[in-house]
């Protein structure tokens, strides 16, 4: 009789995660090739020069791949999008960023305590950055009353913590801090409310499309709504205390009606 030697459970592991881990490859690989095929037949005539709007390979592989499905689907490249699967979809965007096609959720730990109407009664009475341009003016100029700092105390400045937004590569909305908050939106649609002492996410608000614009704070009835725009022509009330959608959203789609 012939006895074989006893293998440890965990080398059978080992040997199933390397055989799953090859498969999932071999998928992704595969589903790239299937992505380049589709962007070489309908996209690269235009994003590789022959269009000086459309933005190039390295633009898009900033992108988020949902973005890019949503282009693809309802947005700016619907026409090129007709006629593809949704594996085709996630096959072009994912093969476009590098990325798969999984928004990302935010775990539990980054959220703030429960106390979040600390500190917010009258936002505007502290020092303040409010919307894009500060004041009515739109000058962009801080008095020094309202940034306490002097030009000799900017260098010495030091980071005290920094925000990555899940599933994107660039940020290109400005923040908004007022009532010991940051507000800010991001290219992966949300819109955040951190704390400035320790950048704890209080709330995370998800839009229609990319959000470029800043936040603007304003009273809505006895309390106060945070203002904005996404890329795709929607203007959003939220509760700047709790994220709570609390006014009208008019798209493009609805003008002139």
């Amino acid at each position: 009789m012939k006895v074989f030697p006893k293998v440890p459970r965990l080398s059978f592991l080992i040997v199933f995660a390397a055989i799953v881990s090859g498969r999932a490859k071999a998928q992704q690989q595969e589903a790239n090739r299937a992505g380049e095929a589709l962007y070489k037949q309908r996209c690269a005539a235009c994003h590789e020069g022959a269009a000086p709007r459309a933005p190039n390979r390295a633009r898009l592989q900033q992108m988020s791949p949902e973005n890019v499905r949503l282009a693809l689907l309802g947005g700016s490249m619907a026409v090129e999008g007709l006629g593809l699967s949704t594996a085709q979809i996630a096959d072009l965007a994912e093969f476009l960023t590098g990325r798969q096609l999984v928004k990302e959720q935010i775990p539990a730990a980054a959220f703030c305590a429960a106390d979040r109407e600390r500190a917010f009664a009258d936002p505007l009475a502290k020092p303040h950055w409010n919307g894009w341009g500060v004041d009515l003016g739109q000058h962009r100029f801080q008095p020094a009353e309202m940034a306490q700092l002097t030009a000799e105390q900017v260098p010495k400045l030091k980071l005290k913590w920094a925000f990555g937004f899940p599933g994107v590569l660039r940020a290109q909305a400005q923040a908004t801090v007022a009532g010991g908050r940051v507000f800010v939106g991001s290219s992966e649609r949300r819109v955040y409310s951190l704390s400035a002492e320790t950048a704890c996410i209080y709330w995370a608000f998800d839009t229609d499309g990319p959000v470029r614009t800043a936040v603007s704070l304003g009273q809505n009835g006895s309390g106060w709504a945070a203002y904005f725009g996404d890329q795709h022509a929607n203007a959003y009330a939220v509760d700047a205390v709790t994220g709570s959608f609390c006014g009208r959203r008019m798209s493009k789609n609805f003008r002139g009606r």
